[in-house]
């Protein structure tokens, strides 16, 4: 029986969300809230209207539907065989490097079909990433990224109180769940997005890197500038999110010296440094 699950959006030809040329598929919902996620549109589990005031003529026609796209729904329900038809349109794109990424939200929030669509993505030849938290159980984590290439996580605070503060979640299971990763033996990177008076200073980031720098299996370090893209996405019913000030580049580059003092990979937006 063929399963079901609600995606966001369904981005082609990304190189930002694994190696190679990539479709990337963005799951609904998510079990975080974070404070400055660029991707707001995803947290929640249902579909929602996403508003462009920009694109607004002021028609007054809203209730019969928005005819200059100011108004849009997000989040629609797909089977795997129904994915996996528009996963398989790129599939001659992707070379020996390329593939697809489950990011989100959170795949992990929708295992038996995320499970499901890496499946039929292995049996297809496509290569495999999944973009994840990691802030579920250990049989979730074992039945996901056994079918993945390469896993992508986040270890966004150290400092529990401040994780709990930040995102609505504590971080004890995410650091478990990133040793099991470890032992499991799949190669994986571990990023944190850097925003300022949340944990841009050199204990944060210093302890994040001393503790995956034990880590085997680790690929690289990276952090991310913190972007200020989810508060251009307008949900109706939904308050405006909080803008952060941004890290300076100068603090940027002495977090990544600070990293790089541990003898790990490390990466700053993308780009080996």
């Amino acid at each position: 029986m063929d399963k079901y699950g609600i995606i966001t959006d369904i981005q082609r030809f990304s190189q930002h969300d694994g190696p190679g040329i990539r479709t990337s598929v963005f799951f609904k919902g998510c079990n975080l809230s974070c404070a400055w996620c660029h991707n707001p549109e995803t947290i929640a589990f249902e579909p929602e209207i996403m508003i462009d005031p920009d694109k607004c003529i002021n028609c007054g026609g809203c209730d019969d539907g928005c005819f200059s796209g100011a108004r849009r729904t997000v989040g629609k329900r797909y089977s795997v065989s129904e994915l996996m038809t528009e996963v398989l349109l790129d599939k001659d794109y992707y070379g020996s490097d390329g593939g697809v990424t489950l990011t989100g939200g959170e795949p992990g929030c929708q295992p038996d079909f995320a499970a499901a669509v890496l499946l039929a993505c292995k049996n297809a030849g496509i290569g495999r990433v999944i973009e994840t938290n990691l802030c579920y159980d250990e049989s979730t984590l074992k039945r996901l990224v056994s079918l993945c290439d390469i896993v992508y996580c986040d270890l966004k605070i150290f400092d529990e109180a401040t994780h709990i503060s930040g995102t609505c979640g504590a971080n004890r299971q995410v650091k478990r769940n990133l040793e099991l990763l470890d032992e499991y033996g799949i190669p994986f990177a571990v990023r944190t997005t850097v925003v300022s008076s949340i944990n841009d200073t050199k204990e944060e980031i210093g302890s994040i890197a001393s503790f995956v720098s034990g880590f085997s299996n680790l690929l690289f370090y990276e952090l991310l500038s913190y972007s200020a893209l989810g508060l251009s996405k307008n949900l109706e019913g939904k308050e405006a999110r909080t803008k952060f000030p941004s890290v300076s580049k100068e603090k940027m580059i002495e977090l990544i010296d600070l990293v790089r003092k541990r003898s790990i990979p490390v990466r700053l937006d993308g780009i080996e440094v």
